[in-house]
């Protein structure tokens, strides 16, 4: 008989790969909530999550984003099964800190090289492939099966056209098909719509180039669970839309619940039960933040920054934008009926009848100017309310530079010699795709 892999849905984006001997585990996220508790799983994990996460040879991690990078759910896996986990990781200055986290907790760590296929155990191959902002993607083959787990990297043309060349064909890829971001205020329908409708183009551009066996549309089973954006699950797309896409190229999809398991060499579906609608959460705990406080977490964040010559960069950066309109912002905060000026530097209250150019509570607030990836958090969990629509400009404007640090970039010469980086840094200022790690 045929040998060849075997997919398993655990959850969200994590996949159970099997068949060559032992397990890999992708983007293990099981429990608890992610981006500053904006979102929560649509389905429990598979019955058997836990214990096939214990018992794995290899977990590939993607990214740092919090639904892919989990600190919460890889330390429920008992110290002395720790050290027999190998933990597959790109090897980039974005997950420098993944390495070390994983280090500290016990794991071992094999960082891979952006498109060097590697030889693990059981003859199984794998190789993965960095985008920008720190994402990745991986590819798997044993025997005569092999898949192309894509995830939710945004890939450009020039991405898409290398995995073209290495892997046209692949027995199956696996996809993100909804929207993970923020879209629009309550009323902005026509935006979401128009994302959800982006969302599949993309997977429509990616089957169209890599003319798949099969696709394996995943990585979208959450929901935006607070009040403050509970409005944004509202035209997300469903997998019904994304196999009318995917049909248009008459390949089938692979439709996977939670426990499900897909035989690549034997082309069948193992139902293994109903999904598990999630339980329900206790409810979000909020509590307000003053200005006293807000003033702490900004300057603890700045004090962060490393060495004097790091300082010296960022002072010269703060100087220059904070003379430009969009070096200032005015955040409105109702929770404590307060509005504030924000600049790279300050904080400071001001009148009630200044309008605001965002709003948000004080605690994303807090959240949003205390964390080098409070961006990410406030953009992909979409907690706040769009008053000004160069808010979004403005805030990546104030803020980037801390973006750019966590990915080991300063502003200075060397950042003015990767054109293709601050190209990149300004569409997404602009588009609001924010897709860097999060560690």
């Amino acid at each position: 008989m045929r040998s060849g892999l075997v997919v398993r849905k655990l959850s969200h984006a994590s996949l159970d790969i099997s068949g060559w001997g032992g397990s890999l585990v992708t983007d293990p996220w099981f429990t608890g909530r992610a981006f500053a508790d904006a979102w929560s799983h649509s389905f429990e994990p598979a019955p058997d999550a836990w214990r096939t996460l214990e018992c794995c040879r290899y977990i590939w991690i993607s990214h740092g984003h919090p639904d892919h990078f989990s600190p919460e759910t890889l330390l429920r896996i008992p110290s002395e099964s720790r050290s027999k986990i190998e933990v597959l990781i790109a090897d980039t200055v974005p997950n420098r800190p993944l390495v070390g986290w994983f280090t500290r907790n016990d794991f071992a760590v094999l960082p891979l090289k952006s498109g060097r296929e590697y030889e693990l155990e059981g003859e199984l191959r794998a190789t993965v492939g960095e985008v920008h902002f720190g994402d990745s993607w991986l590819h798997l083959s044993f025997a005569d099966t092999s898949l192309l787990n894509i995830n939710d990297c945004v890939l450009r043309g020039h991405d898409i056209t290398k995995l073209q060349r290495r892997y046209k064909g692949v027995d199956l890829i696996a996809v993100q098909y909804g929207v993970a971001n923020w879209t629009g205020n309550l009323e902005d329908v026509d935006e979401r719509s128009a994302a959800a409708a982006a969302a599949l183009d993309r997977v429509r551009t990616m089957v169209r180039a890599l003319e798949p066996q099969r696709v394996l549309p995943f990585a979208s089973e959450f929901e935006f669970c607070h009040k403050e954006n509970v409005h944004l699950n509202s035209e997300q797309n469903d997998i019904s839309d994304v196999t009318a896409v995917v049909n248009e190229f008459s390949v089938p999809v692979v439709q996977l619940t939670n426990g499900d398991e897909f035989d690549l060499t034997q082309s069948t579906v193992r139902r293994m039960h109903p999904p598990s609608p999630r339980k329900e959460h206790e409810a979000i705990q909020q509590r307000s933040v003053g200005v006293s406080e807000l003033q702490r977490t900004q300057r603890a964040r700045l004090e962060s920054t490393a060495g004097f010559h790091g300082k010296i960069r960022s002072w010269i950066y703060f100087r220059l934008i904070e003379r430009t309109r969009l070096g200032r912002i005015v955040v409105a905060t109702p929770d404590t009926e307060m509005v504030f000026e924000l600049t790279a530097t300050s904080i400071k209250e001001v009148s009630n009848s200044v309008s605001p150019n965002i709003v948000m509570s004080s605690e994303m607030f807090a959240e949003l100017i205390g964390k080098s990836y409070g961006l990410d958090n406030l953009f992909i969990g979409g907690r706040f309310i769009r008053k000004s629509q160069d808010a979004l400009l403005r805030l990546g404007v104030i803020l980037g530079l801390d973006r750019l640090r966590t990915m080991g970039f300063h502003f200075g010469p060397s950042l003015v010699l990767r054109p293709g980086l601050l190209f990149t840094l300004l569409e997404r200022l602009v588009s609001r795709r924010w897709t860097s790690v999060r560690q």
